[in-house]
């Protein structure tokens, strides 16, 4: 496994993903599998579906439920897309914004949800990610894109270091940095 020590942070980890992206999508944004950490126990599915601008869902794999869904409005400049999130203790989805923010150097993101704001950045040059709220109290999770020698699939190492925020929209906003990284090499 891949180590993701190249963030300090001192807060232990509460919970570690391995997300791997399918093969083959086609024209559609990206698939993924979201196992637990030991890559043994499926959890999640991020499925995606052709529609104009692109749609995809996180689905419970043990419950078959939906539990997330984003959509990704067409623009040539920034990314900008919808989210929502559902709540199992209120049974209600709470609806959010990822955004992408220009910035000469590093990747940076702005996710508003349910009153906060989320910052996920990359430094230039870093396969690591992290996520933490605007005012920069802490790191609440971090992610690491794998190395490989062939770019078959990528695949991603997650550490949530809170329970503050629901986990997933740490795999949404996974889904989307790696299909914004895609679409951004191609040239």
């Amino acid at each position: 496994m891949v180590g993701i020590s190249t963030v300090n942070n001192s807060k232990p980890t509460i919970r570690s993903y391995f997300i791997e992206k399918d093969f083959f999508s086609g024209l559609k944004l990206g698939e993924f599998s979201i196992f637990d950490s030991t890559k043994k126990q499926l959890l999640y599915r991020i499925e995606s579906y052709y529609t104009i601008g692109g749609k995809i869902e996180l689905i419970d794999v043990s419950s078959k439920q939906t539990i997330g869904q984003l959509t990704n409005p067409l623009n040539l400049l920034l990314y900008a897309g919808n989210f929502s999130i559902f709540n199992l203790s209120s049974n209600q989805w709470i609806n959010g914004k990822i955004e992408r923010i220009f910035h000469m150097i590093n990747d940076k993101y702005i996710i508003k949800w349910n009153k906060r704001s989320i910052l996920m950045e990359t430094k230039f040059g870093s396969l690591t990610t992290t996520f933490e709220y605007e005012n920069h109290s802490g790191i609440l999770a971090k992610f690491e894109k794998r190395s490989t020698l062939f770019i078959w699939s990528n695949k991603y190492d997650l550490q949530v270091l809170s329970d503050d925020l629901p986990h997933a929209i740490y795999f949404l906003a996974i889904a989307i940095k790696d299909h914004n990284s895609r679409v951004r090499y191609k040239g």
